[in-house]
């Protein structure tokens, strides 16, 4: 009934399923895959099928359980910069235009069935320490401009006043994660799994809730989905924890969606961080707590037998389930026939269309910062129509200079082209010529390729070094040990620099977490310093 209230309607569904379908009994068996998971149960007495909840869209449409890029038309989507590089824009328009774009390409891939409409992003935990392998992913460590950043890309995410002027259904759900004090992969033995955060009041209200905040409340970003991490939060496990849950996001927030863990976050209850005995006690506590979805096997292993232990009530499941069907309402998934969703019409001729790959490309140039430009080194060919002189020979060395897929950083789909550095100043047609030497990997012991690199630099005019880090260095289950250049790659920037014989030297630094650049700063042989993040599809364009 169209004309019921999403929750209403919502309330209506749960109430006609059985307390079997409700526990994922409806195979006969114990224990089997629950409405509750991430991979849900189909409900055919209502006409449900299954649902996978998980899907990703961090900074384009991503590979994850509930995307795929293997049908014509969908092989591949936009690949926007990587967050914390687009979030140096400091730009909130860019910010909003960009996750309506990633939306638009997101629904086209759900109408097509090659994507689900719950999509697990963004990650607005602060980026506290530049070695946490997954700060790339976070527009930073600022809460104000993490704050800024989720008010306008939440919303362009989710709503679409050209195609749904009133409002009245969802684009694509988005999610407020990791919900916590989530901020470490794994040091001296200690893992996100069991890290537990001890947070005083005033951090927490100054430092770690006000992004959070900001992305739940319904008058603000209004995001429909929140999940809770892995780690702790001064001795309760943030998936179990009431308080972060019920009393601020639900209570005093009034956030309205649903609450999912993160991937295995209830087993960590009982399993890492001992907090219950039990994993049926686990499900009673986070089901308690708040938490609506179980990422992971627990629910469907345990769930009936706490039920039937008295732990979980049908109270309980209908909570949950409502929670859940109240989104998907919201998304226009129980639509009937005569009343489609304005979203419905996108198909593949909306992915990676010519106006989405022209924003990526003015996403990778905005996010482009320069730390260093002694004595006006850049541009290397002069200002406004000067001609470039055709003896200029170009340089261009590092481990990054040739970068593909690594441009794209962690999180990532399939892009339709990836233009490296290399690429990208060969195209400009602004040097007679452009050479390559990759000089040595990112993070290895191997140092044979640098005299070739050196070589080169001493018979080129001019020379773009690109250096910096990968996903082998920095990524999900991943920390830094060290800020410094890894590998041999300061070697290789002492090789070139003492072989350049007064020829300009730019140094563009790919990465996503802070690299130390101090011996460069004030290094006179360094004419001008880029860190460019990692800058998607369009990286190579965007640095040339």
């Amino acid at each position: 009934d169209t004309s019921l209230t999403y929750r209403d309607r919502a309330v209506d569904l749960v109430s006609r399923l059985t307390l079997t379908e409700k526990l994922g009994r409806s195979n006969g068996s114990a224990t089997s895959s629950t409405p509750l998971s991430n991979y849900a149960t189909a409900l055919p007495s209502v006409g449900v099928g299954y649902y996978q909840w998980w899907s990703e869209a961090l900074h384009g449409v991503a590979s994850s359980p509930g995307v795929d890029f293997d049908a014509p038309g969908f092989e591949s989507a936009t690949s926007f910069p990587q967050v914390v590089a687009t979030s140096m824009s400091f730009n909130r328009s860019l910010f909003r235009a960009i996750g309506s774009a990633v939306a638009t390409e997101a629904r086209a891939f759900a109408n097509n069935g090659h994507a689900g409409l719950t999509f697990w992003t963004p990650n607005l935990n602060l980026f506290r320490d530049p070695r946490w392998g997954r700060g790339q992913e976070t527009p930073g460590e600022d809460p104000y401009l993490t704050s800024e950043y989720v008010q306008q890309l939440v919303p362009g995410l989710q709503r679409d006043p050209e195609l749904d002027p009133d409002g009245e259904f969802l684009k694509v759900s988005a999610c407020c994660k990791h919900y916590a004090g989530y901020s470490l992969e794994q040091w001296e033995g200690v893992s996100r799994h069991q890290f537990n955060a001890e947070i005083g009041t005033q951090d927490f209200a100054d430092t770690y809730l006000p992004a959070f905040e900001a992305c739940a409340t319904p008058a603000k970003a209004g995001a429909s989905s929140m999940m809770c991490s892995y780690n702790a939060v001064n001795g309760v496990p943030s998936c179990a924890n009431d308080w972060l849950l019920s009393d601020l996001a639900r209570g005093e927030w009034g956030f309205d969606g649903y609450i999912t863990s993160d991937c295995g976050a209830v087993e960590d209850v009982w399993l890492t961080h001992h907090y219950t005995d039990t994993p049926v006690e686990a499900v009673a506590d986070v089901l308690t707590a708040g938490t609506d979805l179980d990422c992971g096997s627990v629910f469907d292993e345990h769930l009936g037998e706490a039920f039937d232990a008295g732990a979980v009530t049908e109270g309980m499941l209908d909570s949950a389930l409502i929670n859940l069907a109240a989104v998907q309402m919201r998304l226009g998934m129980f639509q009937p026939d005569d009343a489609p969703t304005p979203f419905d019409g996108l198909g593949a001729e909306d992915v990676a269309t010519a106006e989405h790959t022209q924003l990526a490309l003015e996403a990778a140039r905005q996010a482009v910062t320069m730390l260093k430009n002694k004595d006006a080194t850049l541009p290397l060919f002069g200002v406004g129509n000067e001609v470039v002189p055709p003896r200029m020979r170009l340089a261009v060395v590092g481990p990054n200079a040739n970068a593909t897929v690594v441009m794209q950083g962690n999180y990532q789909g399939v892009a339709p082209f990836l233009v490296s550095p290399l690429e990208g100043l060969r195209q400009s047609g602004a040097f007679a010529e452009v050479g390559y030497a990759k000089g040595c990997d990112v993070n290895s012991s191997n140092a044979s390729g640098i005299a070739a690199a050196a070589e080169l630099v001493e018979v080129s005019d001019a020379v773009v070094l690109v250096v910096g880090l990968d996903q082998t260095v920095e990524s999900e289950g991943l920390d830094r040990y060290t800020l410094p250049l890894p590998g041999q790659q300061m070697n290789l920037v002492e090789a070139v620099l003492e072989r350049t014989g007064g020829a300009p030297v730019v140094l563009v630094v790919m990465a996503g977490g802070a690299v130390c650049l101090g011996p460069y700063a004030d290094d006179d042989r360094v004419g001008a310093i880029l860190f460019v993040g990692y800058p998607g599809q369009s990286g190579g364009q965007a640095i040339a």
